[in-house]
């Protein structure tokens, strides 16, 4: 049985040359930045354990305070030597509860030059099976296209309109040198 635990600063410290690897690095965002979030509350990290297999499996990091209500998965990742086993998706639904009071979920997929177009469309599919939507938005990191994904739970999907007010609203919290790039393109 896959379980959440609140990480710490020394997890995300064990844990942060994964990101780095797990991630491209126009998406990582300083440790140090991602240290000073989590003592102020503005970013949280969860260590993904498995029960069976009696060790960590992955870990996520997320950005839980804004003015919207909503939650910014901003890294989620299962180590490699255990994906495609399910823990993932186990995953993905505890961290929906932990977050069940919240307005939704927002997820971004960036697709930079040199990603694999299959991992891509993976990452998609496992996010829209957890009951995530696409939402249209011109938003980009480092310059890549973001796919914007969201889970309402006690808002909406649709947060097309006011995306471009949410996404930087979580980056400022943590550093007002990080930027987004996001225009909406309104339905």
């Amino acid at each position: 049985m896959v379980k959440l635990r609140a990480g710490t600063m020394t997890d995300l410290k064990k844990y942060y040359t994964l990101i780095e690897i797990d991630f491209d690095k126009k998406e990582i965002i300083n440790s140090i930045m991602l240290q000073k979030g989590m003592l102020s509350g503005d970013v949280e990290m969860f260590v993904i354990y498995d029960d069976q297999v009696r060790a960590d499996v992955g870990y996520t990091v997320t950005f839980p305070k804004n003015v919207y209500g909503y939650v910014l998965i901003k890294y989620f990742a299962i180590f490699p030597w255990y994906r495609h086993k399910g823990m993932g998706r186990q995953a993905l639904l505890e961290l929906i509860n932990q977050y069940e009071d919240k307005y939704g979920l927002i997820a971004e997929i960036p697709v930079f030059e040199d990603n694999d177009e299959e991992q891509i469309h993976h990452l998609l599919h496992f996010f829209e099976n957890a009951g995530f939507g696409e939402v249209a938005s011109d938003y980009r990191i480092g310059g890549a296209k973001v796919h914007l994904l969201t889970k309402g739970m006690k808002g909406t999907n649709q947060i097309s309109r006011v995306a471009h007010r949410i996404l930087p609203d979580f980056y400022t919290r943590i550093s007002s040198r990080i930027k987004t790039d996001i225009r909406s393109l309104e339905k």
